[in-house]
């Protein structure tokens, strides 16, 4: 069964490995985006991870500062299953609570 949880400073190495994995939005510069990233998100209780029993499938983070999502990534083995939009609809709210009517996703081509 696949669940929704908020993400924990141990989940931050998986998190990593996916965001190294994807097919879409890689990353040039993997240091681009840093350990202390994660941290930072992770610690203010917007990044949430969908889970089988405990391996973590993928994951999303919203940024309440500027209204935007910050990460949208799901493991390439789990593509189309539905996690991405469980994600995405779990940053939203986390968004919509903090009193934003619309929301930024932005990526590049390829």
């Amino acid at each position: 069964m696949r669940t929704e949880r908020r993400a924990r400073s141990s989940d931050i190495d998986r998190l990593i490995e996916i965001r190294g994995a994807v097919c879409e939005n890689r990353l040039s510069d993997p240091r681009a985006v840093t350990r202390a990233d994660y941290d930072r998100f992770v610690a203010n209780g917007s990044v949430w991870v969908s889970e089988t029993g405990d391996h973590i499938l993928g994951f999303s983070a919203s940024n309440a500062g500027d209204g935007t999502i910050w990460a949208l990534f799901v493991d390439p083995a789990h593509l189309g299953s539905g996690i991405g939009t469980s994600l995405l609809r779990k940053a939203c709210d986390d968004l919509r609570a903090q009193g934003y009517t619309s929301v930024r996703l932005t990526t590049e081509p390829g």
